[in-house]
């Protein structure tokens, strides 16, 4: 019977060799006897198409014995296997499992020293030695050269047959066999023996005297481990190390830089699993190997899984160095064209000429070699790996941004064992919980007071505790209604799971019972302290890697204060004197004047440290140089040299006056900055400093249009691709096509994404408010192969930004360059998620003639948007200028003029509360809306438009047929509500039969006035009578009285309108409680009923 584990890391290293064949084999021995992978495999070795082996399907025994027999026989030509080698064909062909595997791990052997040998170049980090030698397990062979017969009938063919009848027999009578055409030389792995040169530790004397596999598989572990600070600390001394979760991850990051941060993970099962899973994803292998196979698997497993991780992982390694060589070659190119245009047409002085000729020499060189790389390599495939890679780092990313939300790990326990036994097998590490594990309840128990308990939340999946920081306020016990020590029964919680903490590390956990352990702790004050604890011991390395990761994750470290000192960061950075943490620390987000429990901001510690470089670097960040602690001292008070506290103050100066200078378009005073850097005078301490209101110096160039600074700049070695505040680079800022052109030429990355996710291409679609659009920039973008097809952060296309600004010309442009149809399709697919339609963006933002446009191109709105915008529109937060035409082209779009929001109000509701929408509430009538509309309360338009004195509306409204006696849940009309009847009789708005209702209305509140103040008067009289004092009296009644017929004007409507009350509320207060959506504009709007 085989191993489980040798027969996976087996199919994994198969997997590899049958890189090209789809499917893939899932189980080596099974799979290897079916159809064509037999034939697949051996091609992979030789090289070579053996025609008369074809599918393994519906064979007879002899058949495939046969196909072993020539399997084997082909190996041992190539000299893949030795001659002396022995392998039992049939009991193969009878699929006896140890003689498959035998047979197997000879060829993994032989894989191994082959990689092995070519390791020591393939670890090299220049680029241009790392591909000068193509990678590849399969050899080269001579075409096949078939001697052609000429044409039946032609002379050359009658000239044949006459050779032929001269030509003597031989006494057998069969023809002579012709003579075999010479095949020239063809080195099957061209260039190995140099490549072979790079390995000092290869025997002179032949594979037999190679090291044995497992010992070059650990050499070339440790070697990659040697490639990062952190994996120089670590050592697999043996094949049993590589269960290490850190060792594990440290590999995958010599393959794939920056993807895990081994200073957050544990060392333990779920870091080693995902290590596995992510270069598995990033190299295109299958395989369900895991860390469970390289604790239980033999040598042979373990090695065949790590050959293919290293075979694949130098191809990947390899394509890498060529992606990013072309591209270099690319821009150093379009560099020198660039300069080629600076030299005039007409004749040339010596020194002009002499420099023409030696770009022009360059530009061969360069050109020279980027066609070698193109010949040897497919650079496109080269291109896509690439790509890739940077996807599976970034769900890489998110996954361990999830799992550091959710916090635990489950086990399912494979068979009896104590919690012990359990940790020990499957690499589980307790640190985090203080050394408890959980297990998951089934039966009654007793839960003490200090026992841990965890809740699983069945339906989101989601964890609760009380003890890991994450929740602070969430007590478990009162979620599950417990006493101190109660008996629980898991099955009376049938919301969540629950798992308990074990009393003891010997508790026995049964076979397929749930363990569940921490994997990442629950607070920030983890990480700031491990951020701290680097800091103080100076391992910068792990600083940067640590900020790096949790600028996605946790960006609050950065910032995050010392508990007992308030010291952050950026304060023990400054303090230590360290330049590039301390700009890390800037670049990603720490507080620049953020001060501790003394006052003291990080410039302080900066110049008690006597750090200039570094007082020069916050200078420039805009620190506020002249802060005071909590002890009245500034950071000059000490600085111990005068001549460091003048300079100091004369950069804070210079800066001080530079920067506004700047800002309001002094070019002229960036350029005199850039020369005082160049000239020494005033040398900045970084020139990636965000030292202009959060731009560079590069920014603010690229966004004035001066080439001239850019390429002092990129010069003086500035990343053309720096970013600033918002995460944008220079390209992003640029507003001319010349400009944009210098920076591509340079290496701009024309679709990179800011920390809004937009890209270029999205600034140029956008533009600049009320300013013309950049059709050259835009079209300069696309001739780049700038992509139109990636969503913003909002989920919106480039076209989107351009809809916004109603930019019809660049919409038709982005449409033209469509040609595979992709981008409309990613806008069918933003209108099934949350993003608005190009005509909502349109109307929304007042560009109604570009909505009209994409109507007649066939662009429509997404359900319940026009009711959306017809909502905007009568809360005036939309269609300023065009109010009319926007609600006629809403109601040609197909919007009903009777749309109900919450709360029952109708469109003619909202249009009666605005005194300025009369023209819209007319052309709501005359498309038939309904004048005698109840909303909840029972109120009528009408009610509205007397509510806010809307006269107009109001004529409106009775003209048009409304209800001047309908009543609401109050049980008044709306004329019941009029505060004023002579504004309204001497407004000549009404007919006679209104004005003399309204006369009636006034007479009756008249007399109802009259009334009650009697009756009040009746009161106080009859209350005089029981009090002594007069003049007490007099006063009361008179306030009282005072009082009541203040209020009697007022009668309340409803709590909904009762708009006298408060003139300034309007109807988004009565809906302030549905639920609203975010569009795009800042235009807040509630669903439709």
């Amino acid at each position: 019977m085989y191993n489980q584990s040798q027969v996976t890391g087996f199919t994994a290293w198969a997997n590899v060799r049958l890189l090209a064949s789809d499917p893939q084999v899932t189980n080596v021995l099974k799979d290897l006897f079916i159809g064509t992978h037999l034939k697949a495999l051996l091609e992979s070795f030789t090289g070579k198409t053996l025609r008369r082996m074809q599918s393994m399907d519906g064979l007879t025994l002899q058949q495939v014995i046969t196909r072993v027999e020539w399997f084997v026989e082909e190996l041992k030509k190539t000299k893949i296997i030795s001659e002396n080698d022995n392998i039992n064909c049939r009991a193969i062909a009878r699929r006896n499992y140890e003689c498959v595997l035998n047979l197997l791990w000879k060829l993994i052997a032989h894989d191994i020293w082959f990689t092995w040998e070519r390791s020591s170049q393939l670890q090299l980090s220049d680029d241009k030695l790392l591909c000068s030698i193509p990678f590849k397990w399969t050899p080269e062979v001579p075409p096949t050269s078939k001697k052609t017969d000429p044409p039946s009938g032609s002379t050359l063919a009658l000239f044949a047959d006459l050779k032929a009848l001269s030509s003597p027999i031989n006494g057998s009578g069969v023809s002579p066999t012709p003579e075999p055409c010479p095949q020239p030389e063809v080195e099957p792995f061209p260039g190995r023996d140099l490549a072979k040169a790079y390995n000092s530790k290869i025997p002179i004397r032949g594979w037999e005297f190679y090291p044995s596999p497992d010992q070059c598989i650990l050499e070339m572990v440790n070697s990659h481990l040697q490639m990062s600070a952190k994996g120089k600390t670590l050592l697999a001394k043996s094949l049993d190390n590589l269960v290490d979760g850190h060792i594990l991850c440290c590999l995958a990051n010599s393959f794939l830089p920056g993807t895990f941060t081994i200073e957050v993970l544990l060392n333990d099962r779920w870091s080693a699993n995902l290590a596995l899973k992510t270069m598995e994803k990033l190299l295109y292998s299958s395989s369900s190997f895991t860390s469970d196979d390289l604790y239980q698997g033999d040598s042979t497993a373990v090695c065949a899984y790590m050959c293919s991780i290293f075979m694949a992982g130098y191809k990947y390694k390899q394509c890498r160095a060529v992606a990013q060589s072309v591209k270099k070659l690319q821009i150093q190119i379009a560099v020198i064209r660039s300069n080629l245009r600076v030299f005039p047409s007409e004749i040339l002085e010596l020194n002009q000429f002499q420099q023409k000729s030696e770009l022009h020499q360059r530009q061969t060189e360069l050109q020279k070699e980027l066609g070698r790389l193109c010949t040897l390599y497919d650079v496109k495939s080269c291109q896509k790996w690439m790509a890739h890679a940077e996807k599976v780092q970034k769900k890489t990313w998110k996954y361990i941004r999830q799992k550091m939300k959710g916090r635990f790990e489950t086990v399912t326990v494979p068979r009896n064992i104590t919690i012990t036994g359990l940790c020990l097998s499957l690499l589980i590490d307790l640190s985090l919980t203080r050394g408890g594990g959980f297990y998951l309840a089934r039966e009654k128990e007793t839960v003490a007071r200090n026992r841990r308990i965890i809740l699983q939340n069945k339906e989101t999946g989601e964890y609760i505790d009380d003890f890991s920081g994450f929740q602070p306020h969430v007590s478990v016990r009162k979620i599950l209604s417990l006493s101190a020590t109660d008996v629980m029964e898991p099955r009376v919680y049938q919301k969540y799971k629950i798992f308990l903490e074990s009393d003891s590390k010997n508790k026995i956990l049964k076979k397929n019972s749930i363990f569940l352990y921490q994997v990442f702790p629950g607070s920030a004050s983890h990480w700031q302290q491990l951020v701290f604890k680097a800091l103080r011991s100076r391992d910068y390395t792990a600083v940067k890697d640590m900020v790096l990761f949790f600028r996605t994750t946790h960006n609050e470290v950065i910032n995050t204060e010392d508990p007992s000192t308030g010291n952050t960061a950026l304060h023990l950075a400054c303090r230590s004197g360290h330049f590039e943490t301390a700009l890390l620390l800037l670049e990603n987000g720490a507080s620049l004047n953020v001060r501790n429990k003394n006052g003291c901001t990080p410039c302080f510690f900066a110049a008690a440290g006597q750090h200039r470089s570094v007082c020069q670097l916050l200078i420039e960040w805009g620190c506020d140089f002249h802060a005071k602690d909590s002890r009245g001292q500034g950071p000059l008070d000490a600085i111990h040299s005068e001549r460091l506290k003048e300079y100091l103050l004369g950069y804070s100066a210079l800066w001080s006056s530079a920067v506004p200078a700047i800002m309001h378009g002094g070019a002229n005073v960036l350029y005199e900055v850039v020369q005082k850097h160049l000239q020494e005078m005033a040398g900045m301490a970084s020139l990636r400093s965000r030292c202009i209101n959060g731009s560079t110096l590069l920014h603010t160039a690229a966004y004035f249009g001066e080439t001239d600074i850019i390429k002092t700049l990129l010069g003086l070695q500035v990343d053309v691709n720096l970013l600033d505040y918002k995460g944008a680079t220079a390209l992003h800022r640029a507003r001319d096509s010349e400009t944009m052109q210098f920076l591509i030429d340079h290496g701009a990355d024309v679709n990179r994404k800011d920390d809004d996710g937009n890209t270029p291409v999205h600034v140029v679609c956008y533009g600049e408010q009320g300013k013309e659009t950049r059709l050259d920039c835009l079209r300069l973008l696309l001739s780049y192969q700038a992509t139109t097809v990636k969503a913003n952060r909002k989920g919106l296309l480039a076209i989107h930004c351009a809809a916004m600004q109603g930019r019809i010309d660049v919409i038709e442009l982005l449409l033209q360059c469509d040609s595979d149809g992709e981008m409309q399709r990613k806008i069918q697919r933003a209108t099934e998620t949350n993003s608005p339609s190009l005509l909502y963006l349109a109307v929304a933002n007042d560009h109604l003639k570009c909505a009209e446009w994409l109507a007649t191109r066939s662009f429509t709105f997404k359900p319940t948007e026009q009711e959306e915008l017809l909502y905007g529109l009568f809360q005036q937060e939309i269609g300023r200028k065009e109010k009319t035409k926007t609600l006629e082209f809403l109601i040609k779009s197909g919007v009903s003029v009777d749309t109900v929001y919450a709360g029952g109000d109708s469109t003619l509701h909202l249009a009666a509360l605005q005194t300025n929408l009369t023209e819209l509430l007319a052309l709501l009538l005359g498309q038939g809306a309904d004048v005698n509309k109840l909303n909840d309360e029972q109120c009528s338009p009408l009610f509205y438009a007397v509510h806010v004195s809307n006269f107009q509306g109001a004529a409106l409204l009775l003209e048009n047929g409304a209800g001047v006696m309908l009543r609401d849940s109050q049980g008044l009309t709306a004329f019941d509500y009029i505060r004023s009847y002579d504004e309204w009789i001497e407004s000549g708005l009404f007919s006679e039969e209104i004005t003399t209702l309204l006369k009636a209305y006034d007479l009756k509140q008249t007399r109802s006035l009259i009334r009650g103040i009697t009756r009040k008067l009746n009161m106080l009289d009859a209350r005089k009578q029981l009090l002594n004092s007069s003049a007490w009296f007099n006063l009361e009644s008179s306030h009282v009285a005072a009082c009541w017929v203040k209020s009697q004007p007022r009668i309340l409507l409803s709590k909904s309108v009762m708009l006298q009350e408060r003139p300034d509320m309007n109807l988004t207060s009565r809906v302030s409680d549905c639920n609203r959506q975010h569009r795009m504009g800042n235009i807040m709007f509630p669903k439709i009923i």
